[in-house]
């Protein structure tokens, strides 16, 4: 009997190779196969899991219907280190990744996942049994999407700046923390000047160009020193 999930990724055009690596975690029962998809993405690996899938979708189970039924569990969300990560590093060069820190390296990784999750948790909210279902698991998706969002800007902000944003607040700390009371106030007026007019800037700018990656370095510099000043203001 043909299982929904299985049946859309075999019909979806790019085939997935952690999204169907994680149905046939979830569908399969043979160990070794198990093994082999979560360890390799060639594309042996990938004719192989499209073979072991078409097979638990061909096989010939007739299940008593009031039994099942009664039986049935819900449809399983799951943990986000069950879902196989590429060997290949993403984007990035060997160099550029190893030169990458360890909190951006491990966003990478988790975006990834949370990417393969959300496309199972859609694929299967189409097929879910009862309203009930379909809203938790597009809840968990929205979810899912929601921390992929969050994770990609701080990526992004480490590739633009070079620095991670807690290293970008220990270097505005102390020199704001040494500042007079009228210094405090003047740039509590002028860096909300400076950050609208860096916004309205990175508008008529291309992406990862060296005029963007500045414009964008400033921005976030000046969005931490303004939050620093009122900081110390609310405690004059």
């Amino acid at each position: 009997m043909a299982i929904a999930q299985i049946t859309a990724w075999l019909r979806s055009a790019d085939k997935n190779y952690p999204l169907g690596v994680a149905l046939y975690n979830q569908y399969g029962n043979r160990t070794l196969l198990k093994t082999f998809f979560n360890n390799g993405t060639s594309d042996y690996h990938h004719i192989r899991l499209q073979e072991a899938l078409e097979d638990l979708n061909n096989l010939d189970v007739t299940p008593q219907p009031v039994k099942e039924a009664a039986s049935a569990a819900p449809l399983a969300i799951p943990a986000l280190d069950t879902i196989p990560v590429p060997s290949k590093l993403y984007s990035l060069t060997d160099e550029q990744w190893s030169s990458t820190p360890n909190q951006i390296r491990n966003l990478y990784v988790i975006n990834h996942r949370l990417k393969s999750r959300a496309d199972m948790l859609f694929m299967q909210a189409g097929s879910a049994a009862t309203a009930t279902e379909r809203l938790n698991l597009a809840l968990a998706q929205l979810n899912d999407r929601d921390e992929l969002n969050k994770n990609w800007k701080q990526v992004k902000d480490y590739h633009a700046t070079g620095a991670l944003q807690e290293q970008i607040l220990q270097e505005q700390e102390l020199p704001i923390s040494q500042l007079s009371l009228p210094e405090l106030l003047k740039l509590d007026k002028n860096l909300p000047t400076y950050i609208s007019k860096d916004t309205r800037r990175l508008q008529s700018l291309k992406e990862n160009t060296t005029p963007y990656d500045k414009t964008y370095k400033r921005l976030q510099e000046n969005a931490i020193k303004l939050k620093l000043v009122k900081e110390r203001l609310a405690n004059v």
